[in-house]
């Protein structure tokens, strides 16, 4: 695997009528010839001409003939699209390209350029303006955000107490990113079909925090995200806000064992507080006196186990020994 190079990878799922602009924008990308670069495509269990178009589109242009390949990931899932492709990328530095993502014309270099002088860091995302073929409702401003729209930050910088990077336009560590789930699989599917589940691209980041990296925000990685109209109603931000909610039922559990990590000089007085919050309700034999946060809490600083400690804290501290030994 060669280092300094970096691989872009587009996952579909129906994409036919979305990959005309996001594939011509990286045709468009100026790239330094010291600089090698591929594309993956990778076809989610399509049920349009997702196929032929994208190989029309990448027969256009020359400088994408001799470096792109179209691979198949048949367990439907964004999760399991994206593994694929880092599965198949020949470069350690990668880029999720969503398929309506239109990547700026520096944006590959760029990339490859900050994560090449950052050795600390293991992801960085970059800010998008939303555009459609019609005009942005009056409360796009306002929720924007769920659409992966706007800036991640209020300027470059390290952001890693965020969490989380939006998947699109996220580059990172091939080598980190295979580590981190190589005994693991991901607890979440992400996107299926038209099933608008999420979070991966946040388990991502956030095992990556666990190894003991950075995320790092860069105003200069900037891109275009079209937003189909379809996706501009109330029905569909509502399953999209929906999707959110199951995600963090899990990624909370992650955010709470990354708490304890990141200051383990509270570590005996969380226990403390809440050792003595789960003593009285047993005395009292009212389990309601705790919640499940403050049972996974117990459980990341002191491995006692009790009724409402999840099984998803049990899998992570697992996950988290398991890396131990990789961090930085």
């Amino acid at each position: 695997m060669e280092t300094n190079n970096i691989s872009i990878i587009i996952c579909c799922y129906n994409s036919a009528h979305r990959l005309h602009e996001t594939i011509k924008h990286l045709a468009l990308q100026q790239v330094a010839e010291s600089t090698a670069w591929e594309l993956i495509i990778v076809n989610n269990n399509s049920t349009d001409n997702t196929l032929e178009v994208a190989r029309n589109e990448i027969n256009q242009y020359e400088i994408l003939q001799r470096r792109s390949k179209i691979v198949n990931e048949k367990t439907p899932g964004l999760s399991y699209a994206r593994s694929k492709g880092v599965q198949e990328a020949q470069y350690e530095y990668i880029v999720f390209c969503d398929d309506d993502n239109w990547l700026d014309k520096n944006y590959i270099q760029t990339a490859c350029d900050f994560l090449n002088n950052h050795k600390n860091v293991a992801a960085v995302g970059g800010q998008s303006e939303g555009v459609s073929e019609v005009q942005l409702p009056d409360w796009w401003e306002d929720y924007k955000w769920a659409y992966a729209v706007g800036k991640q930050g209020q300027k470059s910088g390290d952001i890693t107490e965020r969490e989380f990077l939006w998947g699109s336009g996220l580059a990172f560590r091939k080598s980190l990113y295979v580590q981190s789930f190589k005994d693991y699989p991901s607890f979440l599917s992400d996107r299926k079909g038209n099933e608008l589940s999420s979070g991966g691209d946040s388990e991502v980041c956030m095992r990556f925090i666990l190894m003991g990296y950075q995320l790092y925000y860069d105003e200069s990685l900037m891109f275009k995200h079209f937003i189909d109209p379809q996706r501009l109603n109330w029905t569909y931000l509502k399953k999209l806000t929906k999707g959110f909610l199951q995600s963090a039922s899990i990624l909370k559990v992650y955010s709470v064992y990354i708490e304890v990590l990141r200051y383990p000089n509270l570590k005996y007085k969380i226990f403390l507080l809440n050792y003595l919050k789960v003593f009285f309700s047993i005395i009292f034999n009212r389990t309601n006196f705790y919640t499940e946060r403050e049972a996974n809490l117990i459980y990341f600083t002191s491995g006692i186990t009790l009724r409402k400690t999840s099984e998803t804290a049990k899998s992570i501290k697992e996950l988290y020994q398991s890396l131990k030994h990789l961090k930085r």
